[in-house]
């Protein structure tokens, strides 16, 4: 084999490489895409309702629930904030309350 034939299959190879690599990259691209778009059906159609019906539950304004709108993960995990951030605020008046006990009470004489 001669320069020239080695330079023009070298090149052969490379565009061959080149034509292969895109294609199947293009392909994987698609599956993710297919997978990204089931993935934010899935949360919009189970996650989110169970979401909203917990924070209507426990009485979070519709102001601090999002739009929902927008990406599902960001919609999921807002309500998820949401709620917690009003479970907590309710808890925390409470925390710092004592159990007293029927007996601590009659030894004391109260």
């Amino acid at each position: 084999m001669g320069g020239w034939e080695t330079v023009l299959a070298a090149l052969g190879g490379l565009l061959l490489g080149m034509g292969l690599g895109l294609g199947l990259g293009r392909r994987r691209e698609a599956a993710a895409r297919r997978r990204l778009r089931a993935h934010g059906q899935a949360l919009r159609s189970t996650v989110i309702p169970v979401l909203e019906e917990r924070a209507e539950l426990v009485g979070v304004p519709e102001a601090e629930r999002g739009d929902g709108a927008g990406d599902p993960l960001e919609t999921a995990t807002q309500l998820a904030a949401s709620i917690q951030r009003h479970h907590d605020a309710q808890v925390l008046p409470y925390t710092d309350t004592v159990d007293i006990s029927s007996e601590h009470l009659e030894e004391h004489g109260s």
